[in-house]
């Protein structure tokens, strides 16, 4: 687990990662994220969509502040 700054998290998309967003719905129609391989998973449905997500590739967790994405993180 590695803390990130947006630049750095670009450095990582620009790879093989996959950018794992967790804000609600109605926060990523107001700000999207400008990033290539993106899942939409809000943090309220990690646990019961947990199998979607590749085992095989490094994910950035992102949300708005931080708060969830440390949620999911620690799931």
């Amino acid at each position: 687990l590695i803390y990130l700054s947006g630049n750095e998290a670009i450095t990582y998309q620009n790879g093989d990662a996959i950018s794992l967003d967790v804000r609600p719905e109605f926060e990523t129609t107001m700000h999207v994220f400008g990033l290539g391989k993106i899942i939409y998973i809000p943090h309220t449905e990690t646990a019961h969509r947990f199998h979607e997500l590749p085992a095989d590739k490094t994910l950035i967790v992102a949300d708005a502040v931080g708060l969830r994405s440390k949620e999911v993180c620690f799931f």
